[in-house]
């Protein structure tokens, strides 16, 4: 499952409610530094990819979510990139972002 902005946030939840180690998830443009006091809850279950863009404040660095995690995670990455857009680069279909998340929904984890 796949979610940009706001439907990030609903495939973390639909990752925490599954609870399967399984599923693979990419959150695009889909946390922020304070989601961990804000909804504690969430957790990063299954294989999680977190894409953000270092222009935008709506996506960050989700380390301290993955280290607070109750569920299993066989594969985690993050891929931070550099397009200048801020939020408004999930509204073109870059290679950046879209190249790692079909290898990642596809389970290929090394080259996303």
């Amino acid at each position: 499952m796949a979610g940009t902005s706001k439907g990030g946030y609903i495939a973390q939840y639909v990752s925490t409610l599954a609870n399967r180690p399984d599923l693979n998830f990419v959150l695009i443009a889909s946390y922020h530094e304070s989601d961990l006091q804000n909804i504690p809850e969430m957790n990063f279950c299954g294989n999680s990819l977190n894409i953000y863009e270092s222009s935008d404040p709506d996506g960050a660095f989700a380390k301290a979510r993955l280290q607070n995690t109750t569920c299993e995670i066989k594969y985690f990455k993050e891929i931070k990139i550099h397009t200048g857009l801020g939020h408004g680069f999930l509204f073109r279909a870059m290679d950046e972002w879209i190249t790692p998340t079909v290898a990642w929904a596809k389970g290929d984890y090394n080259n996303p």
